[in-house]
């Protein structure tokens, strides 16, 4: 693993534009979330605003006729549901398109290490790839979703029931409840683990081999049950991530970017966390082309 780490720290280095074409995407989205959900906020604050100040004669006419409530606010739910969705959306496709750059980026200078990274090479990996990972994602997402809905109801369903423990008078009946429930939040959790590696595995494979969704998900099954250890890798990459990110988060808190030189720490808090994503990324990378022998010669990358 830290020879992969080396290599995936030199990979990134070689190709450190990613990580600025990483904070562009971050600008994208915010400008997404300004258009998407600060117009729909903004309306649904006029429209109530002008309830509010005619709330004493809505009031009573609210009173007579209570099902008014309903149909006079049903449109400005729908509009903000509208909206969110839409922006979901958005930064999935954001998310997904610049993804499939700098995958295909990665594999490229992986493969050839003389490759100076593009931005024309970056924007024809990501045309190349988007539709394979959309497609990819949404199957994926599609077959699991269900199954955490599952969990989550039924983990719910437990807890709920889990006030009357303390006034049960059965050891047998603590035991069951609590039992299921911890069964429960551990079949979730490895749940969730393995829906993670297999989105990140498979959305390697289909960069890196340019395959649809069915033959990209037999090739993952194929990899991991070949090398085990991706699990693992991965899970420890995820938590890494996850713990520089609350770091680094939590140092974007504390430093106000008012104050002299915090606009400067700030930006750099952001720049190392796009860097460590593009670290990561391509450890992934690495670590399946040289675990599945990937030529340089099958003519996947530009030359």
């Amino acid at each position: 693993m830290i020879e992969y780490l080396k290599e995936a720290f030199n990979l990134a280095n070689r190709n450190m534009q990613l990580v600025f074409v990483r904070l562009a995407a971050t600008v994208i989205n915010i400008i997404g979330l300004i258009v998407c959900l600060g117009l729909p906020v903004t309306v649904a604050l006029s429209y109530l605003s002008f309830d509010i100040i005619h709330a004493e004669n809505l009031f009573p006419y609210f009173v007579e006729k209570p099902h008014e409530i309903l149909s006079r606010y049903t449109g400005l739910v729908i509009f903000f549901l509208i909206s969110v969705i839409s922006y979901i959306l958005f930064v999935c496709i954001v998310i997904i398109y610049f993804l499939g750059g700098m995958l295909g980026t990665l594999r490229n200078s992986t493969v050839a290490p003389e490759r100076k990274f593009s931005l024309s090479s970056f924007f024809r990996q990501a045309n190349e790839n988007f539709l394979r990972l959309f497609r990819l994602v949404s199957v994926e997402s599609l077959v699991f979703m269900p199954l955490f809905t599952v969990l989550i109801i039924a983990g719910g369903a437990v807890v709920s029931d889990l006030h009357g423990v303390l006034q049960m008078e059965s050891i047998f009946e603590v035991f069951f409840r609590s039992f299921a429930l911890m069964s429960i939040a551990v079949f979730s959790a490895a749940a969730f683990i393995i829906y993670l590696v297999v989105m990140l595995i498979s959305s390697v494979v289909s960069a890196v081999e340019g395959t649809g969704t069915v033959v990209t998900l037999k090739k993952t099954a194929g990899f991991l049950r070949k090398n085990p250890m991706a699990f693992l890798f991965s899970a420890i990459l995820f938590i890494g991530l996850i713990v520089s990110a609350g770091v680094l988060l939590a140092f974007k808190i504390s430093v106000s970017p008012f104050f002299p030189g915090g606009m400067v720490l700030f930006i750099i808090s952001a720049v190392l966390q796009n860097y460590l994503s593009v670290v990561a990324w391509g450890f992934l990378v690495v670590y399946y082309i040289r675990a599945t022998n990937y030529p340089a010669s099958s003519g996947r990358y530009e030359i």
